[in-house]
């Protein structure tokens, strides 16, 4: 499917334009201005940090611009694995509190609403666990099962107060695994930015050093326009009391057709 793939070459890279537009429009001069710290030395160094944060802002946005399309995918795929480990963990946290809050730390097939509780959050974090290992396409869900260790605890009425402990517990292994994650995979920065540089090099290759520029500001508009139409498009169809749902569907036909 060709088509449906030059669409998603558009629409996944309007993430790194809005982020672009972003930092542009940011006032850092402003922002840095109304610090305040104990010393002129920790000002300065507070006003480095920043800086240097919206640089690399800048300079990873640009960088994930211009990467090829498989590594996009990857890397969305990646940050949407983290976000539902972030959600598996604040789902548990959630029935920690509510267990917490009814007060009933005794066998589960005893208590009604308490059963109910403990199946709907096993259910939910069963799923998250199935898309993580799903999206990173790997048949270890155990990789992606660390929240499951309060409601395994609850299973075997461990008292509610070790509870929220546990789940603590759980959210400190999952950071371990993504820290190992991140030192094993140490230098994928370097390789994106080198599937960059050789993005712009088959461009350069094919339309000659003259139209290079041209071509890269070609690409980097259609993705341009397209956020503008997303934008304009959703106010418009905001203030007529409708929705971002039919606004990003009529857009999107209108690109495939």
């Amino acid at each position: 499917m060709p088509r449906l793939e030059e669409v998603a070459n558009v629409v996944l890279r309007v993430p790194s334009i809005l982020v672009l537009d972003m930092l542009y429009k940011c006032d850092i001069d402003s922002f840095t201005d109304h610090l305040k710290a104990r010393t002129e030395d920790m000002l300065f160094k507070y006003k480095y940090v920043i800086w240097n944060m919206y640089y690399l802002g800048h300079i990873v946005s640009a960088m994930v611009l211009l990467l090829p399309l498989g590594h996009i995918i990857q890397l969305y795929l990646h940050v949407l694995c983290a976000l539902l480990l972030y959600m598996g963990h604040q789902i548990v946290r959630d029935y920690v509190r509510d267990e917490a809050q009814y007060g009933y730390d005794g066998a589960l097939f005893l208590d009604s609403p308490a059963l109910n509780r403990f199946v709907t959050a096993l259910t939910s974090q069963i799923i998250v666990s199935t898309l993580c290992a799903f999206l990173m396409r790997t048949q270890h869900v155990w990789l992606f099962s660390a929240h499951l260790l309060p409601l395994l605890a609850r299973v075997v009425s461990v008292r509610l107060d070790w509870l929220l402990t546990l789940s603590s517990v759980a959210m400190m292994i999952t950071g371990a695994e993504v820290a190992v994650f991140l030192l094993a995979n140490f230098f994928v920065p370097y390789r994106l930015a080198r599937a960059a540089y050789r993005e712009i090099m088959a461009i350069e290759v094919k339309h000659k050093h003259i139209l290079t520029p041209l071509h890269l500001c070609t690409c980097i508009a259609s993705v341009l326009l397209f956020s503008i139409s997303v934008v304009s498009l959703g106010d418009r169809v905001a203030q007529t009391d409708g929705s971002w749902s039919i606004c990003l569907a009529c857009l999107c036909c209108a690109c495939i057709v």
